[in-house]
């Protein structure tokens, strides 16, 4: 059995890779795809606290496990936003009592006119659709019952 944690902020490779030779914590894909390649087919506990982090992180993580040839079970402490994304990727999800799982709908900002605001709200929707999709998935539950779940 291997243990992969995956604690602090997920970002994306480049920001990752920096902010590990300050010695901070943080989730990238690069890093989560490394240790699956180190585990080599080996069963896995990835043990999750995660505030979240950037979304297309996630799907990239998300994606990298569930190729994965062995059984993964994630034990989360705190997974919100992107990280319950990673979270659903597992083959067994346990949560403790004391535990934390946060979902809501994509945020961002923008700049500019009505357009590009129109453009991003396209976008936010597109990625709410991907991960509705990961969690009916996980969860058998109906998108408009995740998606209530996401607005409230």
């Amino acid at each position: 059995m291997t243990k992969i944690e995956l604690n602090g902020q997920i970002v994306t490779d480049n920001v990752g890779e920096l902010y590990s030779w300050f010695g901070l914590t943080m989730a990238y894909p690069k890093a989560i795809k490394r240790a699956l390649m180190n585990a080599d087919g080996d069963d896995i506990t990835l043990e999750i606290n995660s505030q979240g982090g950037y979304v297309t992180a996630g799907y990239e993580i998300y994606n990298a496990l569930k190729e994965y040839k062995g059984n993964i079970t994630a034990n989360v402490v705190f997974a919100a936003s992107a990280a319950t994304i990673v979270a659903c990727a597992a083959d067994k999800t346990y949560i403790s009592e004391a535990g934390l799982f946060m979902i809501h709908n994509c945020s961002s900002s923008a700049q500019g006119d009505y357009r590009e605001f129109e453009n991003q709200a396209d976008a936010l929707k597109q990625f709410n659709e991907g991960i509705l999709n990961v969690y009916e998935s996980k969860t058998g539950k109906t998108r408009d019952e995740l998606q209530k779940l996401m607005d409230d």
